[in-house]
């Protein structure tokens, strides 16, 4: 139903791959010939995720994700899944993917909210949690405007469960200073 649909993609990076969980489903439902690379702040979580993932498809990368190792521009998306939670300020994190966005690309964004179930998330993991106003302006500061926001089902929905999941795209144009 077009949710998180990275089919349309030719290039993607995988900010904060961890173990390969969103990158096995990258590997899964990308085209065979979308570049896909995984990037995360771990050597040992990378060894992790080329163990678990098992193909030669992706180019592997330990960075951190508020110091890039591409040039501006180099993805058509960008995917972030419960990583940015991890910074005190999201801005620095969100600034530099936009960078790494082409215009008009996708940042596919998942974050633990300040929900009941969040809060139990952010006490295991040790992280932060958002509430939606506050990521979308985050978003909206660096530059990646909320396109749409997704749930993986309705149930999750209804009972605000599973945390925040956005498209957010970079403008295809940057805005001028009227003058």
């Amino acid at each position: 139903r077009g949710r998180f649909d990275v089919t349309r993609f030719r290039s993607i990076l995988d900010v904060g791959s961890g173990a390969g969980q969103i990158l096995g489903h990258l590997l899964k439902f990308a085209p065979h010939q979308t570049q896909i690379v995984a990037c995360d702040l771990s050597h040992k979580m990378l060894s992790r995720a080329r163990q678990r993932v098992k193909s030669p498809r992706p180019f592997y990368v330990a960075a951190d994700m508020t110091r890039l190792p591409f040039a501006d521009g180099s993805f058509d998306c960008v995917t972030c899944g419960w990583v940015i939670e991890h910074l005190s300020d999201p801005r620095p994190g969100l600034t530099e993917m936009g960078r790494v966005l082409r215009p008009g690309g996708s940042l596919l964004l998942l974050a633990t909210e300040n929900t009941y179930y969040g809060v139990l998330t952010s006490h295991t993991w040790k992280c932060r949690t958002y509430s939606r106003t506050e990521l979308r302006q985050a978003c909206e500061e660096a530059g990646l405007p909320w396109h749409e926001q997704l749930w993986f089902t309705p149930i999750h929905r209804f009972f605000r469960m599973g945390g925040i999941l956005v498209e957010a795209q970079k403008p295809l144009a940057e805005p001028t200073a009227a003058g």
